[in-house]
């Protein structure tokens, strides 16, 4: 996972806290324990500089996450001022759920697939995440599933490949 993306679940899982107290110094040492744990990062915590650069993209709309974070100059802390906001939270429109819907049909054109097998639980809980408050209209795009087509016995072994990141050669 991305760093970035690590400090800005930790630092709305923090501000989440009702009754704790944050500021970018405590913000970043919570930081700085999450990339240790998940990334095994050997290095020191972000710089309060990062923090506040952090903070800044979480409040802007750069990532569709407008939070509504509150720096309180009296006690030195920041804090939600919707309590219960949270990055992971927010709703998508209709726009992007007509995305998630049509992607949701390519992706679920390729279940069959031995090796991909997760993905058809992954596919059906999306779809009835989606399913709540969607109209079910047609996919846009159609694969053809041909079971006999020549070479469709190497999808799996390329696709294990592709996410070992190993390397292979294809010779004639």
């Amino acid at each position: 996972m991305v760093p970035s993306l690590i400090r800005y679940k930790v630092i709305d899982k923090c501000l989440q806290q009702k009754g704790k107290q944050w500021n970018s110094k405590t913000l970043a040492e919570a930081c700085g324990n999450a990339l240790r744990e998940k990334v095994n990062y050997d290095l020191a915590n972000p710089s309060i500089r990062t923090i506040q650069g952090d903070i800044a993209v979480m409040r802007s709309d750069k990532l569709n996450y407008s939070a509504p974070i509150v720096w309180d100059p009296k006690r030195q802390t920041y804090y939600y001022e919707d309590s219960d906001y949270s990055i992971s939270k927010f709703p998508l429109t209709d726009d992007d759920l007509e995305e998630l819907r049509q992607s949701l049909h390519l992706l679920s054109q390729f279940k069959s697939f031995k090796d991909l097998g997760g993905l058809e639980q992954v596919v059906r809980k999306l779809e009835l995440m989606i399913k709540k408050d969607s109209i079910n209209r047609p996919p846009i795009i159609l694969f053809e599933t041909n079971t006999q087509a020549v070479g469709r016995g190497w999808i799996d072994p390329l696709y294990n490949f592709i996410c070992n990141y190993s390397a292979i050669k294809i010779a004639d």
